[in-house]
């Protein structure tokens, strides 16, 4: 599977640089251990030394899916936080505060419309 010689996996197998046991003179070797170990490379061991029972390491898909999830869920929250339209009851809201709460917010927001439509029509004055 590894395709490496015997000898040389021996070799790494005493150093515990892969994942194995060793019965008597005989290494033995878990096929799903060595396909995570390829996987995860040097990450493996230390993932292995924070949760020695989680073998597959499921928490590392999940661990990828929750960050996956943040990644979009903050790229809506910074769309969703972008600046208001000037002139909307929001721009005018955050700017002047008083209006915030009245019920009256679009008959004030009319008004300043006409007042400014009024001055550019006599060229700005």
């Amino acid at each position: 599977m590894l395709r490496v010689e015997e000898a040389a996996l021996a070799d790494v197998a005493s150093r515990g640089a892969v994942p194995a046991q060793q019965i008597g003179a005989e290494w033995r070797f878990l096929k799903g251990a060595l396909v995570q170990w390829l996987h995860y490379g040097q990450r493996f061991h230390e993932l292995i030394r924070i949760a020695p029972h989680a073998w597959p390491l499921e928490h590392l898909v999940v661990e990828r899916l929750v960050s996956l999830l943040e990644q979009r869920l903050l790229a809506r929250l910074d769309a969703a936080q972008q600046p208001p339209k000037p002139g909307s009851k929001q721009a005018v809201g955050k700017h002047v505060g008083v209006f915030e709460q009245d019920r009256d917010m679009e008959q004030v927001l009319a008004g300043l419309a006409a007042i400014r439509e009024a001055g550019a029509g006599e060229g700005g004055k």
